[in-house]
């Protein structure tokens, strides 16, 4: 990521135009990955809370709204 930054950095290279943050987490199903991951999901909240300042993206599918955190909620767009 440090190498991938210096290039965003340099208006020279290709890179330098990207639109797009340097990561993208993509949850497809967040009931199954909180039932699978339990351990994780206090870290994809804080993901989600804290990452876009890092340029990492938080996507995450769920059949339910209710079924997210208010805590992740609040952070998540639809």
């Amino acid at each position: 990521i440090g190498m991938y930054r210096q290039l965003r950095d340099d208006p020279s290279q290709p890179v330098a135009s990207d639109p797009y943050g340097d990561v993208f987490l993509i949850i497809d199903g967040w009931p199954g990955f909180v039932g699978e991951f339990p351990d994780l999901e206090g870290q994809v909240q804080d993901l989600a809370a804290q990452g876009l300042a890092f340029g990492v993206h938080v996507i995450i599918s769920t059949p339910r709204w209710t079924e997210l955190k208010s805590r992740v909620r609040d952070y998540l767009g639809t």
